[in-house]
């Protein structure tokens, strides 16, 4: 995902209301509800960043709205980090599937060790056996310097990469555009639309992700069948 950077583009923090509460093992979780009930995919996150409790959830809840706008719900799982801690989050200790994605903020450093373009934000990882794509990645030091530098707020900036990482998972390769979220690189009219609130997904692609989440949640429907018809 790459921005062009600009200069004096000033933007206002747009955060969709939600809830939010600790399950007992202690995972925080996020979900914004639409009234009418959509295709619901959860995704885990992976904080290596260390991104503040409070940024992340305005980021969540950013990507959230974009996501209902397209027709689809998403429930976010906080996730740790180490072994170590993993007793303590039991909902994030499930059974990998088509239907769970996961999104990793990289640290600075990782995201130094990582091969990738100097404008790049992220990048979405494809299995080469042409399975469901099941995760993303985002250079959070790289957004939020970009964020600082021009006045942005970073959960709203974060919240968009996300989305855009995401949305790469849920439509498969080869998924920009030539308009919207999806558009590379982000010039003036897509940082002002995102500000707005109005840089989403083209029906299209809204159509297109709906189709292929129901062929996901499916998938994990008969692999969990199947479970537990062999236990």
């Amino acid at each position: 995902m790459n921005v062009t950077p600009l200069l004096g583009a000033m933007f206002s923090s747009l955060v969709l209301g939600h809830t939010r509460q600790l399950n007992n093992g202690g995972t925080s979780e996020i979900t914004v509800h639409s009234p009418i009930e959509s295709p619901r995919i959860t995704v885990f996150v992976y904080n290596y960043a260390s991104v503040s409790p409070e940024v992340l959830l305005q980021t969540e809840a950013e990507a959230s709205r974009i996501y209902q706008r397209a027709g689809l719900e998403i429930h976010w799982l906080d996730c740790p980090l180490s072994s170590e801690e993993a007793n303590r989050f039991p909902t994030c200790q499930v059974s990998p599937g088509p239907a769970k994605l996961a999104v990793r903020l990289m640290s600075r450093s990782m995201g130094q060790r990582l091969p990738h373009e100097q404008d790049s934000f992220g990048f979405a990882m494809f299995p080469e056996n042409g399975s469901f794509a099941t995760v993303s990645n985002v250079f959070s030091g790289h957004a939020q310097d970009f964020a600082s530098d021009h006045g942005l707020p970073y959960s709203v900036m974060l919240g968009h990469l996300i989305a855009h990482e995401l949305g790469h998972l849920l439509l498969g390769v080869g998924s920009h555009s030539s308009t919207g979220i999806m558009h590379v690189p982000w010039h003036l009219k897509e940082l002002k639309s995102a500000a707005q609130g109005l840089l989403n997904f083209t029906p299209e692609q809204a159509d297109r992700m709906q189709r292929n989440t129901e062929l996901r949640l499916a998938l994990s429907e008969r692999r969990g069948v199947q479970v537990e018809k062999d236990r």
